[in-house]
Parts: structure tokens; C-alpha cells; sequence
């Protein structure tokens, strides 16, 4: 099957402004915003821009979403094709940079992250993107990208592993927030 067969790929060309103007403020999420160890999008990541989008409209489908995939389609060799797996959506709506395209699940969404997240496919990417500094991946490369049918024992092992992968994420965000603190009460200790 193709992924646009389970998928809807997004991207928002919508016009944006970072200072304050009239439309509706969203942070721009940004590849840098996406976690380098396991990939998650969370949390207040990006800067504040104001849109002219209404999200009462056909528009919101540029709004990411829980459970929403990025994909760098434009950028280095070093960036093309990483993706990223927004958890949870936050108190200010969010948009995908201009070199992010959202990649909206209608199934498996997990499972299809963690096999969009393999070396391969980021290399199959890198294959197919034309330019030489900067180089990009026609988002038609993408829609049209084959993806096995995966079996539901293979969806539950990835669920599982997923759902440890959170739960350890999670333990070290407290245990950062905890370095953090005793770091910041160092300070002034001459």
C-alpha cells in the first residue's frame, strides 16, 4: 500500500509574521524542536507567528495534532526525511515549519512512525531529493513511498515498546527537572 493511502500529507504554505498582526498566534514547530534521542514533539517547543488561519475551517488541517508525524522534506543531508511524533497537543495551537510537512494517520499511527523513523527509509529519502546545498524531497515522493501491511502481532510489539519508550522518556524529564534544581541552587556558592 502507498503511504497517502493512510495518511494525509500536510503541508501549510500559509503566510506567517513573528511579529504581532492580525490572525491567530501558533508555534511553528521546527526540526529542532523534535526530541534527537527518541524523536517526540512536545511540550512548548518554537517560536510564537501569527497566521491568517482559521481554525474554524478547512485551514485547520494545517493545526498539528496528537499523534500528527513531522517530516523534514527539505533541509541538509544531515536533516531530509527525520521525522518526528507530536504526543500531545499543547495549550497554543502549533503549525509545522516551512520545511516540515505533516503526515496525519488514519491507522496505526504509531507502527507508522517508528517504520517511517528507520535509516532506510531516510535513506530511500535521501535517494530521491534533488538539490546540493540545500536539497528537497517533492512531497509526491512521499504520498507515493510503499509501506508493507503490518501484521497485528508486529502493531502490538511496537505499541509495547512504545509505550516503555514514554514511560522512560518521562523518568527522564523528571530526573532533568531534578538536575535542574540542584544545579540552580549551586549557584552563588563561592
Amino acid at each position: 500500500m502507498q503511504l497517502s493511502e493512510i495518511a494525509d500529507i500536510v503541508r501549510c504554505q500559509l503566510g506567517r509574521s513573528r511579529k504581532p498582526a492580525k490572525g491567530l498566534a501558533c508555534r511553528e514547530i521546527v526540526l529542532s524542536g523534535v526530541n534527537p534521542v527518541n524523536g517526540f514533539v512536545g511540550g512548548q517547543v518554537g517560536e510564537t507567528v501569527w497566521m491568517d488561519l482559521d481554525p474554524a475551517t478547512k485551514q485547520s488541517k494545517y493545526l498539528i495534532r496528537a499523534g500528527d508525524i513531522l517530516i523534514s522534506f527539505r533541509g541538509t543531508g544531515a536533516t531530509l526525511g527525520r521525522v518526528g511524533l507530536v504526543l500531545d497537543e499543547t495549550d497554543e495551537p502549533g503549525v509545522a515549519g516551512m520545511s516540515l510537512a505533516v503526515v496525519r494517520p488514519r491507522v496505526n499511527g504509531i507502527w507508522l512512525y517508528y517504520w517511517l523513523s528507520q535509516a532506510r527509509i531516510r535513506e530511500y529519502f535521501l535517494s530521491m531529493a534533488s538539490g546540493s546545498q540545500l536539497i528537497a524531497l517533492n512531497l509526491s515522493t512521499v504520498r507515493a513511498l510503499i509501506l508493507p501491511t503490518p501484521t497485528a502481532e508486529e502493531i502490538e510489539k511496537v505499541h509495547a515498546r512504545h509505550a516503555e519508550i514514554v514511560r522512560l522518556d518521562a523518568e527522564m524529564r523528571t530526573a532533568r527537572a531534578a538536575l535542574d534544581e540542584t544545579l540552580a541552587g549551586m549557584v552563588g556558592l563561592d
